[in-house]
């Protein structure tokens, strides 16, 4: 038995004599306030204006609180921690203890009083606190990272999410920190969130018998609740309470206030619990409406957004929303988290409209500033236009000129800087202002742990990529990966990226590329890494002349050993060779291997000028000369590219080539007059 379920509750006469005051505090002493709070289980807490008054009032008529009343309360008491209602008034730091026992027992016994009547709660009612108790705990579970501001949060916590830390004095008391969230807390979520489990299975299993009676609104509500704890309450079938939700909710979906639409779906997403059918009904049901004039920006993003997140792929519904959007002709009714979360979602789902996205850079461009707009605001905002290829240079000005003024970063989490410096990096966007700002910023921080793998190697690639030089930067990650114990968080993709960028910007960090390579060594098998990962390792240890022939053997034996290198495309192949021969680590297996792949294709379309002048010099730099292949493509070559339309470069790359179809000629053709050997155009690609 939980300790909600068995609190004390105080004798009635003691009840009253602790409300009476406050009662009088909240109403006076006008009849007409008495008269509605003396109807027996009526609470009207409006002018109560902290969670220990509407406690107290609530304890005063205890005996007499209905379902009514105590979903009410348990809203009243969201409402009164809400970080905005905080920040409107004083609150005191800490409280005397008996006074910090006497709210927690006050909340404790409410919230034995609500759960052992839940139910007899009808569907509003059930909704409604399922609601209050989601949005408590949003406040107060934290992990033990918020700073609370006042003694029933701190009983809040307590009760609704649990005791995660007890500090116990000689006689076995617990003292607590003095704040009403901490409190909260406790009694709501519980040690290791076991309290908040046990609330929603229980208001879960209160609502299933009287699903069928819920309106759309108290359905959208149940869900909405569920999801903002991140709740999944099981039922004895194995089935979920939201598998349920679905079922009901579907045929009434004509019936759903536009909101409530967009909390449905957001809810599902965002607990993962994937319903095909409910996404696919939502979108024909939507689709199918004359036009979205209900529907204001919010509720549009929102929807956006679950099914980009839920990769619930739907065109048509794409194509609606942006058709309104579009032919409303107006984005200022839009905040810019909702701007944002739009154009992110379009990149996501992978629906492109132009007309959106120039729209979109259009108002950002015309607005006076963008001081309204958050870090992650911006930053997804650059990600989508660079994601998606919408090139406006106005728009990356714009946003590059205003982090730039800012001063300082702080308000950057490194999500926000890596993905914005990659954005301008992928969009080809020049501003080595910003870059420097970012850099600068970086440099500053004590450490890079707050960073993730994808983080770190998206940064360093952007710097790379835009040919922004910034040793210190690169030195300071590198650093850090080395100082790293183990690098099982950092995927293969990350892995390779980062290598490249160091290699690109010709940052040879030998500690780095050593522990990358004895990472790669010690792992079982290379069947995460994609064909381009594959390339770009070895690549980039041959282009800063990192030796490893371990490295090299094991990437040799993983390809060698593949059915076949379909995935590989002609990049990945020219870099794969390049990087051996350059390197001289000749595999005769891999060459052979990546010969006949080239022979067996049905054509060689796909292969540019480079690719096939890289390959050549690679096969004949390794000594690996095969007059087959070489046959096929200066054949290609001859019949597709037009030799005079390269660039000078690329011109020399496949003369030299051609000048070594096999071995013994390769050698002679490597002589100079003065016998010194030729150097080789394609040397460093």
């Amino acid at each position: 038995m939980i300790s909600f379920l068995v609190a004390q509750q105080p004798p009635q006469s003691k009840r009253l004599l602790l409300g009476r005051v406050v009662a009088e505090r909240c109403f006076g002493t006008s009849s007409g306030h008495n008269q509605k709070q003396n109807r027996k289980g009526f609470l009207d807490m409006n002018s109560c204006q902290t969670v220990e008054e509407a406690a107290n009032m609530a304890f005063t008529m205890f005996d007499d609180l209905n379902p009514g009343s105590l979903s009410m309360f348990w809203t009243k008491v969201s409402q009164l921690i809400a970080p905005r209602y905080q920040s409107n008034k004083p609150t005191k730091q800490s409280y005397e203890h008996d006074k910090q026992q006497h709210l927690m027992h006050q909340l404790n016994s409410i919230l034995s009083k609500t759960m052992g009547e839940i139910k007899t709660f009808r569907p509003k009612h059930l909704a409604q606190t399922a609601l209050g108790f989601a949005k408590i705990v949003k406040i107060v579970d934290n992990r033990g990272q918020r700073h609370f501001q006042g003694i029933p949060q701190q009983i809040l916590h307590d009760i609704l999410v649990g005791q995660q830390s007890q500090n116990v004095d000689n006689r076995g008391q617990r003292h607590f920190q003095g704040t009403p969230q901490q409190i909260l807390h406790d009694i709501l979520v519980g040690q290791q969130s076991q309290q908040k489990k046990i609330i929603f299975q229980s208001i879960a299993n209160a609502s299933m018998p009287v699903l069928s009676k819920f309106d759309p609104r108290h359905l959208a509500n149940l869900a909405y609740a569920n999801a903002i704890v991140d709740s999944v309450p099981m039922l004895e079938d194995g089935s979920t309470l939201f598998d349920h939700i679905a079922e009901k909710s579907i045929p009434l979906l004509g019936k759903f206030e536009p909101q409530g639409v967009a909390n449905m779906v957001w809810s599902f997403e965002k607990v993962r619990a994937s319903n095909p059918r409910l996404f696919d009904e939502v979108s024909n049901a939507v689709v199918a409406l004359d036009n979205l004039g209900k529907f204001d920006p919010q509720a549009l993003s929102n929807i956006l957004l679950a099914f980009a997140k839920a990769e619930e792929s739907n065109p048509r519904l794409f194509k609606k929303v942006a058709d309104h959007i579009v032919e409303h002709g107006n984005l200022g009714e839009f905040k810019p988290q909702e701007l944002s979360n739009t154009v992110w979602a379009f990149v996501k789902a992978e629906e492109s409209d132009t007309r959106l996205f120039k729209m979109m850079a259009d108002h950002i461009i015309a607005l006076d500033n963008l001081h309204s707009f958050k870090p992650q605001d911006l930053s997804n905002i650059v990600w989508a236009f660079a994601t998606a290829g919408e090139s406006n240079p106005e728009l990356f000005k714009k946003v590059a000129d205003h982090i730039i003024a800012l001063g300082n970063l702080r308000e950057f989490d490194p999500q926000a800087l890596s993905n914005t410096a990659w954005a301008y990096a992928t969009a080809e966007e020049s501003h080595s202002t910003l870059f420097k700002t970012m850099a600068k910023h970086i440099l500053a921080l004590d450490n890079l742990h707050s960073f993730k793998p994808q983080g770190l190697s998206n940064t360093v690639w952007a710097f790379a990529k835009a040919e922004e030089s910034h040793p210190s930067l690169f030195e300071k990650v590198a650093d850090h990966i080395v100082s790293l114990d183990k690098l099982h968080s950092f995927k293969p993709q990350d892995l390779s990226n980062t290598m490249w960028a160091f290699a690109k910007a010709e940052e040879p960090h030998r500690k780095f590329f050593k522990k990358v390579a004895d990472h790669i060594i010690e792992l079982g098998n290379l069947r995460e890494f994609r064909p381009q990962a594959l390339a770009n390792t070895v690549w980039s240890f041959a282009k800063t002349e990192q030796t490893n022939p371990k490295l090299f053997k094991k990437v040799a034996d993983y390809i060698i050993a593949l059915d076949n290198l379909h995935l590989f495309i002609p990049q990945n192949l020219s870099n794969t060779v390049w990087a051996f021969a350059k390197a001289e680590e000749s595999d005769s297996r891999l060459f052979k291997k990546v010969a006949d792949h080239i022979l067996a294709l049905d054509n060689l379309h796909p292969f540019n000028a480079e690719n096939c002048a890289i390959i050549l010099w690679a096969f004949g730099k390794a000594e690996e000369s095969d007059s087959r292949l070489f046959e096929a493509v200066a054949a290609h070559v001859n019949a597709h590219i037009n030799f005079e339309t390269l660039d000078e470069k690329s011109q020399n790359n496949l003369l030299w080539a051609f000048e070594m179809p096999e071995k013994s000629e390769a050698d002679e053709s490597l002589k100079k007059e003065d016998g010194e050997p030729r150097k080789n155009p394609s040397k460093d690609q």
